[in-house]
């Protein structure tokens, strides 16, 4: 994968994100005043409440793989391991090591990780696993 695959990736992967909370925020709104007052036992199973717990476990389950994915392949190109992207779950490291993968360019010819590709820009090969 190569910048410019890895950059428009990023962007919609972000763009995508956006609108989906975009469209989701009055979902959100309609039950936060009961989060902010407390919800009894009894409010769990609610209508909003659940609407909103099956939205996050939807984003969650469907961006956080393709995410993880996207830096994986960026990782490899740079014959990194895969396992880095577990820095993500470390604070301020999560907001620089995707700009950083960025910048980085990749390895020449093949690496431990298989051939060199310098396929052209499709969306296919940004969601391709």
């Amino acid at each position: 994968m190569n910048r410019l695959t890895y950059l428009v990736g990023m962007i919609l992967y972000y763009l995508v994100a956006y609108f989906v909370n975009l469209f989701f925020a009055p979902v959100i709104k309609s039950f936060l005043p009961g989060i902010l007052q407390g919800i009894s036992a009894g409010d769990i199973w609610s209508g909003s409440f659940t609407s909103f717990f099956a939205i996050s476990i939807f984003v969650i389950i469907i961006f956080v793989p393709l995410f993880c994915s996207l830096l994986i392949r960026r990782l490899h190109d740079i014959n990194a391991s895969g396992w880095f992207t577990l820095l993500l779950f470390v604070p301020l490291v999560n907001i620089i090591l995707p700009i950083f993968l960025f910048f980085k360019k990749g390895t020449e010819g093949s690496n431990q990780y298989g051939p060199l590709t310098r396929g052209g820009f499709s969306l296919m090969s940004i969601l391709k696993s």
